[in-house]
């Protein structure tokens, strides 16, 4: 790869030329990174790169027709001209992973007060590293530089990338190194067990953790699932999941149901919890099986029927005598535990059974009936809604799902 940089103080990075990393680069990647000179591409004796605006103002402005030059004599075919603005888009991981895999880049360094608004015609894009004004674009450029090189083989030691902050969408778990104990605050056990599965989790949850408390934005930018008619939002990991919804009742009766119902049934572990900026973000462990709309499961209709009644006398075992949560109907004569939103996507089973139950944001006491009625509707819409795709459509056998309640 080449980097080639156009500014008006090319000493500015004398000593960034010779730092480890870059050193790697040259010797393991073939890297050429060369600082080019804009001064060299002003015409007339002085060589005068700047002058002042045009409608008067402070400061003065680069101009296009040396810039233009210093740009022309460097690009290639193959080049990718790139300005340092606060114009520009922001510069992120992604896009270094981007500039990484040319083979020729070049960063242009803004100076004064600006440059003349002409220069962007002979540039292919303009990037910000925040929203800060420097006084050149020097350090900017530093800092491009830096996250691309870092990225090429043999920069740095194999593996060393591949865990940081934005990587995997997400910041970085914390590092913990000698001495084990200081002032009062121990290393975190799991780190001392030499299981290396139990690590990647505890690392992956941790992760997590700090993205919530620092940079709950990325999870914007992470593919999610949406459930229900909630409006929440579900991240997939590899060992957990994790909710995010808007604060309020609903999300705060999840959290206490998923407490409560902790080996009473099988629902998934709370491993964090916080509301931050209006929302609610709960993290958990992710339960074993499929869900009931899954298609071996939603084509086997038989299955699908002594599933779903499993789950709902799975629900109605459980002794409400000291249940925390009560709807209206909780005081009737026959009170049972009810999910409260009894459909497929929330009810987890293998070939062993029901394995786990998620979504239980209006789970509460309510009438035996009304949970059979209310789950012979869920059950019927889901049979002949978005998760019927390609099933023969053949109405639901209520009569065989109530005996299998008996």
């Amino acid at each position: 790869m080449r980097i080639s940089v156009l500014s008006v103080s090319p000493e500015s990075f004398e000593s960034f030329g010779k730092s480890s990393v870059i050193g790697k680069a040259r010797k393991n990647s073939g890297l050429e990174l060369e600082v080019v000179d804009i001064r060299d591409y002003a015409q007339g004796s002085f060589r005068k790169i700047d002058d002042s605006p045009y409608g008067g103002g402070p400061g003065m402005v680069l101009r296009v027709d040396t810039v233009s030059k210093a740009i022309n004599a460097v690009r290639e075919k193959e080049s990718r001209v790139v300005l340092l603005s606060p114009k520009g888009k922001r510069f992120d991981q992604r896009k270094a992973h981007e500039y990484a895999a040319l083979e020729h880049l070049v960063l242009v360094c803004g100076h004064y007060e600006g440059f003349d608004a002409r220069i962007s015609a002979y540039v292919d894009e303009e990037i910000s590293i925040g929203d800060f004004i420097l006084t050149g674009g020097e350090l900017a450029a530093m800092t491009v530089c830096d996250s691309v090189i870092r990225l090429l083989d043999g920069s740095l030691r194999e593996g060393s990338a591949e865990d940081e902050s934005f990587e995997t969408g997400l910041l970085e778990y914390p590092h913990y190194t000698h001495p084990l104990e200081f002032d009062g605050k121990t290393v975190p056990d799991v780190l001392l067990s030499g299981n290396d599965a139990r690590i990647k989790e505890w690392r992956q949850k941790q992760a997590i953790i700090e993205t919530i408390k620092h940079r709950p934005d990325l999870f914007d930018e992470i593919p999610s699932e949406s459930t229900g008619c909630s409006g929440a939002r579900v991240l997939v990991f590899d060992s957990c999941v994790l909710k995010i919804q808007k604060e309020g009742p609903q999300s705060r009766r999840e959290l206490e149901a998923m407490l409560w119902l902790k080996g009473r049934l099988p629902v998934p572990d709370v491993l964090h919890h916080s509301e931050k900026d209006g929302l609610s973000y709960i993290l958990m462990t992710r339960l074993k099986g499929r869900m009931l709309c899954d298609p071996k499961i939603l084509h086997n209709r038989s299955r699908l029927l002594k599933s779903a009644a499993a789950a709902m006398k799975m629900l109605w075992a459980v002794d409400v005598s000291d249940c925390p949560f009560r709807s209206e109907a909780g005081d009737c004569k026959d009170p049972v535990l009810s999910h409260g939103d009894f459909c497929l996507p929330n009810i987890f089973a293998d070939n062993r059974g029901i394995t786990g139950f998620i979504d239980l944001g209006y789970c509460t006491v309510g009438s035996r009936q009304n949970d059979i009625d209310t789950c012979l509707e869920s059950l019927e819409a889901n049979l002949t809604g978005r998760f019927s795709d390609g099933m023969p459509e053949e109405p639901l056998d209520r009569s065989l799902f109530l005996s299998l309640l008996q």
